[in-house]
């Protein structure tokens, strides 16, 4: 039904911009139904109706493509999204997480950094930073990290939250 009323949205739309959100709303809905060709068939479309959201279209169209298996491309659409909007958290924390499954944890460490301080209270950019500095057992840098994430959901617990709390359990003992 909801693919139906994004359709119904394309035909409607007056403008560019209209088109673009129905048709990046239609990409996202492929997306979230595990159809990432469909999806990326859609944000290709968006990349032609609006110039103002191309990071983002960029880092969808990535998203689609690592869904599909295809981490060089994935890679090459993620460093788009960044050369096209160098703020663009979401960028980072993708190409960060692909690098790190890559091997590259150097790289993919300095990116987790840059998210977090593009927002320092973005709960995801906090909590890929924490489990970095966690798994290269840096301790005394993901400590603080994750006591900062704690207190950005403090009524709402979230995964984040929990992960932070786990994470600041582990706490190894401190040498006297």
């Amino acid at each position: 039904e909801a693919f139906l009323c994004y359709r119904k949205a394309l035909q409607l739309a007056k403008d560019r911009y209209e088109g673009f959100t129905a048709r990046n709303n239609l990409g996202n809905l492929y997306a979230r139904c595990g159809q990432p060709e469909q999806a990326m068939a859609e944000f290709q479309q968006c990349l032609a109706l609006n110039r103002f959201e191309r990071g983002m279209t960029y880092n969808n169209i990535g998203l689609c493509l690592r869904d599909l298996g295809r981490a060089g491309e994935a890679e090459e659409s993620y460093i788009r999204a960044l050369e096209v909007d160098p703020r663009l958290i979401q960028g980072y924390l993708n190409l960060g997480g692909l690098w790190f499954r890559q091997g590259r944890r150097e790289a993919s460490g300095l990116l987790f950094e840059k998210a977090t301080r593009l927002d320092p209270d973005h709960p995801l950019a906090c909590l890929l930073l924490g489990k970095f500095y966690i798994s290269e057992g840096q301790f005394g840098q993901a400590l603080p990290v994750f006591r900062h994430l704690v207190t950005l959901t403090p009524r709402q617990p979230e995964p984040h939250l929990y992960a932070a709390i786990s994470a600041l359990r582990m706490e190894p003992p401190r040498e006297e």
